[in-house]
Parts: C-alpha cells; structure tokens; sequence
C-alpha cells in the first residue's frame, strides 16, 4: 500500500511540475519533452521498486541510485518552488526570467543533496560529562555508526574510507547502533570486508536495526560474527577501562517477535550487572530511551532517524514519529540520549538538505575533569 500511495502521489506532483514550470517554457518542442520525460521517470523511483522489488539488483546499484537521488531531489525542491511562484502569482507578482532560473538552480541544488548525503562523512567529535561515573575513572573514547546501509548504494569502496577514518581515532570501542546492511550476506560479504579491520580496545559491537530484520536476521548471525562484530541484544558486556568497570548493553527493537526473535527486555539485558558499574546502551530506536531511564543507563547511543534528512518543517515528520527525537543530545531522566544522523542513510531517498552524516566520537569523562 506504500509504494502504491507513493507512486500515485508522485506521479499527480511530477504531472503539477511539468504543468506549471515545462510546458509553459520559450524552449523547442523537443526539449520540453525531454524534461518531462526525465521527471516522469525520476519521480517514479519508488513504483518500480513496487513493480520489481526493492531488492532488484539494479535498482541497488550506486550510479542508478545517485541518478533517481538527483532526480527525487530535484523535483522536491522543483514542486516547492512551483509553489512558491503560483502563490507570488495571486498577488500579481512575477519574476523575470524565474522557469528557466528555477530549473537550472534547482538541479544543481539536488546535486549538492545528494553528494551530501553519499559523500564519506566528517568526525564529529562530542564530549560528554557524567557526574555519575566513579571517581576512578579515566576519559573513555567511543566511535559510534549508524545507519550504514551498505548494498542499498554506499559499497565496500566507501565503506573503507568510513574505517580507515575510525580507526585514525584510535577508539576504546565502537558501537554500530543498526541499519547496517541493505540486502543478504550472500550479496554483501564482499563489501563487508574492510569491517574486519576495525580496530577497537575494547571491542567492536552492534545491535539490530529493522533492515537487519528485513534481510533475515538469523542468517546474518553468523556473517557478522565472522566480520568480527559483536552482536549484542538481550545482554550486556562486562568490559575494564584502566581498571574501572563499565557495561556496554544492547537491544533488539520494539517488534522483533514478528520476525520470530525476542522483543526488547531491558530489565534482562542488565540482570548481572552490579548496580554501581556505569551502564551504556545500544538501540537503533530512541524512543527506547522511556525504557533505559528506568534501568540506570548513564548513556543511550542511538540512530534510525537519520537527523530528518530534510530541513525545517520536512524534518517534523521523522522527529513526530520517533516520539520528538531527532538528532543530537536529550536528557531522559538520569539518562543522556545521543540520536546519530547516521554515516550513511537508506538508499530510497539518498537526499541530505539541513542535517549531515556523521562518524560520531565520543570522549566519555566525569564530569569535574571538564572545564565546561
């Protein structure tokens, strides 16, 4: 019913487009075909995923991805700017010149969109103080990544800059919080190597996210332990940091009994784990967080939103639909909620305009060891 809404929606705003801005253009006959045509098909990424799966191997490649990113993109921004210009219109204001203007300036705004959303991303690079940590303990450095998506346009070539960059920062430990694949491991393990090298003190460690329920996640059990990532869901890791103890838990998401695995249960996933050791956790969805505030999570890393993708008020609708979190630092109770834009994103919409991906750093310090 989605991908049928969708297209039918799609086609209705690509038939307004072309109505308001092509047809009314002084250009030749043949090139407002051209562009007609060229809307008609890139609006209709998502009817030919209905038509053909959205797991057909074509549509999964990164130039065709890039191509229909450009295209969504453009005529996004194509359909606010018609709209725009009509508005003007009733009040008998007209631009010189605006069509052509439009149509050029647009495109190469979705261009830029779609370059931010696929390019390898920056550092960001957070510090977070806890006063509840013991007094013995020493600054803490976690990489988190989120929302890779690898098989869904982002490939092995990218995924090895992402690793290279993270291990230049020498982490303690990594925590990859879901939506790392796109597709099955008989498709991805190659792209999947460079994971191998990750280099991490402490280890590196995962939770699901939906699209890992989506590609069948009892098959990718296995490959990612092969990849040398730690699946951990329904419990938590013990691990020492100069000789202070800390837990690094994780959980499945809300729903996973309808893929025949075990929903979250957080009062278990802490059960043997004293109550004075500081306790992070790893779930793909924030609006978990209700849960971790009762069970003394000093810290939450999170994803799934991808910081909204879009500007204000487009990104309202991811922020309303994972209970008003979005994308950066919350305090939920005692405990610090951390919402990741994600280092890659779904390969369904590859448009970034207002948010950034990211590889996140935390350097984790008590509190009265930061000036700030």
């Amino acid at each position: 019913m989605f991908f049928f809404i969708t297209t039918i929606l799609t086609i209705l705003v690509a038939a307004y487009i072309i109505k308001s801005l092509v047809l009314p253009l002084s250009a030749a006959l043949w090139i407002k075909m051209i562009l007609a045509g060229l809307i008609l098909i890139g609006s209709q990424k998502m009817g030919i995923y209905w038509l053909l799966g959205n797991i057909f191997p074509v549509l999964q490649m990164r130039g065709v991805m890039i191509f229909f990113g450009i295209a969504q993109a453009w005529i996004f921004i194509m359909f606010l700017g018609v709209i725009v210009l009509n508005l003007l219109s009733l009040f008998k204001v007209f631009i010189p010149g605006a069509l052509p203007i439009m149509l050029i300036g647009t495109f190469f705004i979705a261009v830029f969109s779609v370059w931010q959303a696929l390019r390898v991303p920056s550092v960001k690079e957070v510090k977070v103080a806890l006063k509840e940590l013991p007094s013995s303990w020493q600054p803490l450095r976690i990489v988190q990544l989120s929302d890779l998506h690898i098989g869904s346009g982002f490939n092995g070539k990218w995924l090895k800059q992402v690793v290279t960059k993270v291990n230049d920062l020498s982490p303690d430990l990594i925590v990859i919080t879901g939506d790392l694949i796109d597709g099955s491991p008989a498709q991805l393990m190659p792209d999947l190597e460079p994971l191998k090298d990750l280099k991490a003190a402490q280890g590196v460690f995962m939770v699901y996210g939906n699209h890992e329920y989506y590609y069948g996640p009892e098959r990718w059990m296995p490959a990612f332990k092969e990849l040398g990532l730690d699946l951990v869901m329904n419990e938590a890791r013990l691990l020492t940091h100069h000789e202070t103890a800390f837990a690094v838990g994780g959980l499945p998401m809300p729903g996973a009994n309808r893929f025949s695995l075990p929903g979250p249960q957080l009062s278990k996933t802490f059960e043997n784990i004293g109550g004075n050791v500081p306790r992070f956790l790893m779930a793909h969805y924030p609006s978990q967080v209700s849960d971790a505030a009762k069970h003394q999570v000093l810290l939450q890393f999170s994803g799934h939103t991808h910081g909204g993708q879009l500007f204000w008020p487009f990104n309202l609708l991811a922020s309303s639909a994972n209970n008003g979190f979005l994308k950066g630092f919350y305090q939920v109770g005692p405990t610090r909620l951390y919402v990741s834009s994600g280092t890659g994103l779904w390969g369904g919409f590859p448009v970034r305009l207002g948010t950034s991906p990211e590889i996140t750093l935390f350097i984790v310090e008590k509190a009265e060891k930061l000036d700030a």
